[in-house]
């Protein structure tokens, strides 16, 4: 008997295939995901630091509960896969250097809590941030369970793109009178950092647009990436825009090596 082995499309639903996974395994990846999508498009009108407090309160949180989920994992399984990577060093000499400023500043409890409109730049969501790398390096293997996250950060990003492409013409998606600001932005107080996240986007719009199927899907990947060359436009700083051609001078470059490596 011929058997036919034909290559699956992508969907979220293929991060929570049960095979050799745990329930752990499932809400890691809940936890994770929602992060992903929950942590730029979540806002409080009521507040005027809303831009800071509770995304950083909702990702905190939800890299608790994944770490946790990791946690009992391992015990479950009596034992760790641990994956070495190129940046475990950086990153652990990054985190090391935050806590020796965080010792040596004069108030210790606005630089591990806080202050109002700076609560991402804590050392606790500095921590969390960190954990939340180790915890999807270790826990994110599989090309399927990658592009799961890559989708979910992508879709993300687009919501994004979009209020802040009519946010910057004026047209004002959000009834509450916070949001008409000229400050307002999905991902912080900073456009600057709205800048910086959308350029993150581009690797993923056109390479998602490159191997796109279906008319469809190129035709809205295609959209969104104008859209946020747009925004980038009207943003206009100087940063950003240098930060965005080196990022696709490296996509270029890797595709260029990989496509040298398969011929």
């Amino acid at each position: 008997m011929e058997v036919i082995h034909t290559r699956s499309r992508f969907s979220l639903s293929t991060i929570f295939r049960r095979n050799e996974h745990t329930i752990f395994d499932l809400i890691l990846r809940l936890a994770v995901i929602a992060a992903v999508v929950l942590t730029p498009l979540v806002f409080l009108t009521e507040f005027r630091s809303q831009f800071d407090l509770h995304k950083s309160l909702i990702f905190s949180l939800l890299t608790l509960v994944a770490v946790l989920a990791w946690l009992a994992k391992i015990v479950f399984r009596k034992g760790m896969r641990y994956r070495r990577t190129m940046l475990d060093i950086p990153v652990a000499v990054f985190g090391l250097l935050y806590v020796v400023v965080t010792m040596f500043s004069t108030n210790w409890f606005q630089s591990i809590a806080g202050v109002s409109n700076y609560y991402q730049h804590t050392l606790t969501v500095m921590v969390f941030t960190i954990l939340f790398f180790y915890v999807i390096v270790n826990n994110f293997r599989t090309r399927q369970e990658i592009e799961a996250l890559l989708g979910s950060w992508l879709a993300a990003g687009v919501v994004v793109t979009v209020v802040s492409f009519f946010q910057l013409l004026g047209w004002y998606p959000f009834a509450a009178d916070s949001t008409h600001l000229p400050d307002f932005n999905l991902i912080g107080s900073s456009a600057l950092a709205l800048g910086f996240y959308l350029v993150s986007l581009l690797p993923l719009l056109l390479g998602w647009m490159i191997k796109a199927q279906r008319p469809v899907q190129r035709i809205a990947l295609f959209v969104a990436t104008v859209l946020n060359f747009a925004v980038l436009a009207l943003l206009d700083y100087g940063l950003v825009w240098y930060f965005a051609i080196g990022t696709l001078f490296v996509y270029i470059l890797f595709l260029s090596l990989r496509a040298k490596k398969h011929d």
